[in-house]
């Protein structure tokens, strides 16, 4: 089995030490793109995956290609031309101030490139994955049709498709993601987002009261889950949960529901290294557990014990191994490793 992510791959430019946007004279330069950051976290876990997307020949291009293939990403489905890869900025929030991004990937290789640059019919067979995400069609009109070209020939062979909603909103509206995410849907197999996402795009609304204090309710994320899968079938329905309390500290928990039953996982109270990638690595986490024929308790434990110690890694990629998040989920706390 395989996993294809498609999505763009960007360079990511960050000030050093939290500084503001204003105050940086240098940047760290590294590499990441919500699919991309799913297929490095498999790679890192012993299941091969391969990146479907579209970069510039010069070297700027061929950075992000290595950054891939270090980590044991196959990259034989990369495209190689257009004129520019997309770039973001990324300023760490730190204590009651917000993280902030700024997106520079209009006309970027991937958001021009054609459905027809990409062998989609021939690229996919029966038992592989595809995973996708809402950030991929929000790119563009071009975009849009790389992944419903994608989304209708891996289901014609026969694979498993996964989708994490994703939902950005410095891409789109809230009006058009929920337009074109009702399109996706029915294609799914695997579905991933969290609460907000699924009341503001999907359109699922919760019977049940948020309370006052904002705590968790977990017969919300089981009423969604239940709506998804009695509406479209769904093998697994996975949901994240966070509290911001700070920029630097987060509460995060996950729900997992698969053959009708609803595991919770236990709540990680976190201190923030990095945010970004996070998600990617819970998404990671249940493609995973579904791999591997993983239980609903076991897929949780695991997606939401990797997205918890991914906020320890610098960079979009989370570079963890199964064994480190084992220790996590068995122990509960942090140990020297002596």
């Amino acid at each position: 089995m395989k996993v294809f992510t498609l999505g763009e791959i960007m360079m990511r430019l960050t000030p050093e030490n939290c500084k503001r946007f204003v105050q940086a004279d240098k940047f760290d330069v590294t590499f990441g793109g919500a699919e991309a950051n799913v297929a490095v976290a498999l790679s890192q876990w012993g299941i091969k995956s391969s990146v479907i997307t579209k970069l510039p020949q010069h070297d700027m291009g061929q950075a992000a290609v290595n950054s891939l293939r270090k980590y044991g990403v196959d990259t034989d489905l990369i495209v190689r031309d257009g004129a520019r890869i997309g770039l973001y900025y990324c300023e760490k929030g730190a204590s009651q101030r917000a993280s902030k991004v700024i997106y520079d990937r209009a006309e970027s290789a991937f958001a021009m490139a054609d459905p027809d640059e990409f062998a989609f019919d021939k690229i996919f067979s029966k038992g592989d994955v595809l995973h996708v995400s809402g950030i991929t069609p929000a790119l563009g009109d071009k975009a849009m049709k790389v992944t419903f070209k994608a989304l209708e020939c891996a289901k014609k062979a026969g694979c498993m498709i996964s989708f994490d909603v994703n939902y950005r909103s410095k891409l789109w509206s809230v009006q058009y993601a929920a337009e074109t995410v009702a399109k996706i849907l029915p294609y799914v197999d695997v579905f991933i987002a969290n609460e907000n996402q699924i009341s503001e795009v999907v359109g699922i609304q919760s019977p049940f009261p948020v309370p006052d204090d904002d705590s968790y309710v977990p017969e919300t994320n089981l009423f969604m889950a239940e709506s998804l899968t009695k509406k479209f079938g769904y093998k697994v329905v996975a949901i994240t949960s966070r509290r911001t309390i700070s920029s630097e500290v987060n509460t995060f928990r996950s729900m997992v529901y698969m053959d009708g039953k609803a595991a919770f996982s236990r709540d990680y109270k976190i201190i923030i290294n990095d945010r970004i990638g996070s998600g990617d690595a819970f998404a990671a986490g249940v493609l995973y557990g579904f791999i591997n024929s993983y239980n609903a308790e076991k897929t949780a434990d695991f997606a939401t014990a990797a997205a918890a110690l991914a906020h320890s890694v610098e960079g979009d990629y989370s570079l963890l191994s199964v064994g480190e998040i084992n220790v996590l989920i068995n122990s509960g706390t942090v140990k020297v490793q002596r």
